[in-house]
């Protein structure tokens, strides 16, 4: 039941650096059909599902094959989280 919010949660980074190009690109719709009022429930949610999308394919075809080559070249292996300073 929570899997939808565990995911937002999962790609929160991605979604971060995304959702603004969401929210003004959906403003600008919103603004276009003259703002009712009582669209705003509807503008959020929308915002919220085409951020959360947005930042599911930012993680799949860009953060997590970079993390995978950024592991194997200088890390653990692709399988193995790495530190970002070296642990004593």
């Amino acid at each position: 039941m929570l899997g939808p919010l565990l995911s937002l949660g999962k790609r929160g980074y991605e979604i971060y650096v995304t959702h603004m190009f969401v929210v003004l690109g959906v403003f600008s719709l919103f603004v276009a059909i003259g703002r009712p009022v009582s669209g705003v429930p509807g503008l959020f949610v929308c915002v919220v599902l085409i951020s959360g999308v947005l930042g599911e394919i930012v993680a799949r075809f860009c953060s997590e094959p970079i993390n995978r080559i950024l592991r194997e070249r200088w890390g653990d292996g692709a399988s193995k989280l790495g530190w970002a300073v070296e642990r004593k």
